[in-house]
């Protein structure tokens, strides 16, 4: 899209261009009923003060002018979707929270959410669940959503069906989004991407299932930091599965998976160019030795 375009703006100057008079609403007709209006606020002003019509598009119902505009903001914003609003937030913020939640269902909101969500949550029957933020003490002002604190409450309610998140808060204060958003859709799982394929490496993972065991690890919360593991090709099902760990994990962090060398061996393949793992074997003072290793000339080899 290009990002140059201004729709409505487009729209409202080839409406002027029409010099057409409407007999709805707002009743200065463009500035025609009323001189002093329009010297007050302006021939440019009144002359594009118009209700919706056809050339408009409608805000309750976009499907022309009103959606191109909200597709740029969108691709702008870098998000899926944008919805213009009128008249304040505070009606964006309610019907966010009737869209989302009904009754006896919970959200997680921080301490310091404007009214507006609390009016809505009492409309809709919604169950509010709170996450302290801390007080600054020097401006005496509350500050974003601690990750910690959304990370135990959101694996303490489970059930939650939404997280609303002051960003940025009246005094300019940012919540950490995108790692607010990876803990949200995950339910508190964080996604690890290794150096090592399921569907390329070790192919029973998918077909059985089967959860090979890795070395210090546990059951999904079981222990505190919780990975769901992805290999790195475009395949949508490259997933390991979910193991927690008792320290967070890092790049670079190495993982043994236990039990996984036979099939690792006589089942793999090369898809989207993987490369093929290196076969080692360890002597008895625990000194590895590579055996056998595969590069361009054994994926060109597998090629029909």
């Amino acid at each position: 899209m290009k990002q140059e375009r201004m729709p409505i703006v487009e729209a409202l100057k080839a409406l002027k261009e029409r010099r057409v008079v409407p007999f709805d609403v707002p009743g200065h007709k463009r500035g025609r009923s009323s001189r002093d209006l329009t010297a007050f606020l302006g021939e440019q002003a009144v002359s594009m003060d118009a209700n919706s019509m056809k050339m408009l598009d409608n805000l309750g119902h976009p499907v022309s002018v009103i959606k191109e505009a909200e597709e740029l903001a969108a691709e702008a914003f870098g998000a899926h979707y944008a919805f213009f609003m009128v008249n304040g937030t505070i009606g964006a913020v309610q019907n966010m929270i009737f869209a989302t939640i009904k009754a006896g269902d919970k959200i997680i909101l921080p301490r310091n959410v404007h009214k507006s969500v609390i009016n809505a949550l009492v409309m809709c029957g919604g169950l509010p669940v709170y996450v302290t933020t801390p007080l600054q003490p020097e401006l005496e002002i509350s500050t974003g959503m601690p990750l910690e604190e959304l990370e135990k409450t959101l694996a303490e309610y489970s059930e939650v069906k939404a997280v609303l998140v002051n960003n940025p808060t009246y005094y300019g204060i940012c919540s950490d989004l995108r790692r607010i958003v990876d803990l949200t859709e995950n339910h508190g799982v964080h996604n690890a991407i290794l150096d090592t394929s399921a569907t390329c490496h070790m192919p029973d993972v998918l077909e059985m299932p089967y959860r090979p065991d890795i070395i210090g690890s546990g059951q999904p919360g079981e222990k505190a930091y919780t990975y769901r593991f992805g290999g790195p090709t475009c395949l949508a099902g490259d997933i390991i599965g979910d193991y927690s760990f008792d320290q967070p994990l890092e790049i670079g962090s190495r993982l043994i998976f236990c039990d996984m060398a036979i099939y690792s061996m006589v089942k793999t393949n090369t898809f989207n160019g993987m490369p093929l793992a290196t076969i080692m074997a360890a002597d008895g003072d625990n000194q590895l030795t590579a055996v056998k290793s595969f590069g361009y000339e054994e994926f060109k080899r597998r090629l029909s």
